[in-house]
């Protein structure tokens, strides 16, 4: 079962990064979304981004803590399907183990076996409000049956064309599927992603300035659920600049938190393709993340969420290893805006209840 639904959550991770693939049976005369609206579909293959994460494990007796270090490479993009080769790793309560390299295997841009088939319907239009901007957005229904998983996979989506990103919000539900093709039971699984602001900017060394959002995904099955929020970009391979992740049992008691930062990316093949080395190429690695006020230094609010983010600033999140050294990391002031969004809501607020 933990296996299903890690598989679950990967599958549905990709539904966000979004983009129909060729082949697809729809109700409608255009059902496909743009493949450059795609946060790996839009690059050239060989483009790369390096990242580092901070994993803090409570379901022990004592807190350990994981880092791992990935390099993920854009192997193939074609109409139907992308791959990606992921070079990790991690160091475990202060062991650092030997590096791993895997390539994953081609996959739809729904998320699915390119050998699958999506279902795409058209539902209807809907204007879309975040913050102090409305979105006219077209409404899709996704439905993904993989037989030999047993697995229904069913995504209610809200694109707007004229945004960045492009996926305002996801409805995701999983069920089992039985051979007949009939559901069987409860649903394993529901994911939902809201974007909640589209006023991020961050400057990179080129000293251009660029556009990023603020995401939340709720991803609730039987064992627990899990509660991300990112800092979204579509100028990066991969799309996300910043993310937390926590992890809660069924009985709300948070179990693992893990604190992803970017630390380099490029657009062109890495020179350099040894495990984990110093990629070299036409690298635009994030330089500065900046509040969506520009002030860098927002205010800050705190409740049982953001516990964590206190006692450990992102700030400590540095510090990396010499193959993942960046040039300048400034991602200290998106801490603050996040901290904020975590605050309680009034139910007239958006973001996550």
């Amino acid at each position: 079962m933990r296996r299903l639904v890690r598989q679950l959550a990967v599958t549905a991770a990709l539904f966000f990064a979004w983009v129909p693939a060729g082949g697809v049976r729809a109700a409608d005369p255009e059902p496909d979304i743009p493949l450059h609206h795609h946060v790996w579909g839009h690059f050239a293959p060989g483009a790369w981004v390096r990242t580092r994460a901070v994993t803090v494990d409570r379901s022990g007796d004592e807190p350990t803590e994981t880092i791992t270090e990935r390099l993920t490479k854009l192997k193939m993009a074609d109409e139907a399907s992308y791959t990606l080769v992921i070079e990790t790793r991690k160091t475990v309560a202060g062991r650092t183990l030997e590096p791993t390299a895997l390539e994953r295997p081609p996959t739809g841009y729904y998320g699915e076996n390119p050998h699958l088939e999506p279902i795409v319907t058209a539902i209807g239009d809907e204007d879309v409000r975040i913050g102090d901007e409305t979105a006219h957005c077209r409404i899709k229904r996704v439905q993904i049956d993989d037989v030999e998983r047993g697995v229904r996979t069913v995504a209610e989506i809200w694109y707007a064309a004229d945004t960045s990103p492009h996926i305002l919000r996801q409805e995701v539900v999983t069920h089992k599927l039985a051979t007949d093709g009939t559901v069987v039971g409860e649903p394993i699984s529901r994911r939902d992603v809201r974007v909640l602001s589209l006023g991020a900017k961050y400057t990179g060394p080129d000293g251009i300035e660029r556009q990023g959002a603020y995401v939340s995904q709720v991803f609730e099955y039987p064992a627990g659920k899990l509660i991300i929020f990112q800092l979204t970009s579509d100028a990066v391979p991969g799309g996300v600049i910043w993310q937390v992740t926590r992890d809660h049992d069924s009985d709300q008691h948070l179990r693992s938190e893990t604190r992803l930062t970017i630390e380099d990316y490029g657009l062109e093949p890495a020179a350099n393709t040894a495990v984990l080395g110093e990629p070299a190429g036409a690298s635009t690695g994030v330089d500065e993340v900046e509040a969506a006020d520009g002030s860098g230094d927002p205010a800050t609010g705190e409740n049982d969420t953001t516990s964590l983010l206190r006692r450990r600033e992102l700030r400590d999140l540095g510090r990396p290893s010499s193959a993942f050294a960046p040039r300048r990391s400034s991602l200290r002031t998106v801490s603050g805006a996040v901290t904020r969004m975590l605050q309680p809501r009034s139910p007239s607020e958006p973001g996550l209840r």
